[in-house]
């Protein structure tokens, strides 16, 4: 997306819908993310400079 202008301002969302986006993520609401990408979502969180690390975290499905 970084690359292509036109698709900065296209995509884009309310402060408050980025919120509910990032909340169902955080929560893993409906089973959005498999098991692995969701404690990666919840490590990054606490720790954002974390690298992708497939032996700590399980790698992603």
């Amino acid at each position: 997306m970084q690359n292509e202008w036109d698709a900065q301002v296209l995509h884009w969302a309310t402060p408050s819908t980025a919120n509910r986006i990032l909340a169902t993520f955080y929560t893993n609401k409906g089973d959005l993310l498999s098991r692995a990408s969701h404690r990666f979502t919840l490590a990054k969180r606490h720790n954002p400079r974390l690298l992708f690390d497939r032996a700590t975290l399980g790698g992603v499905n």
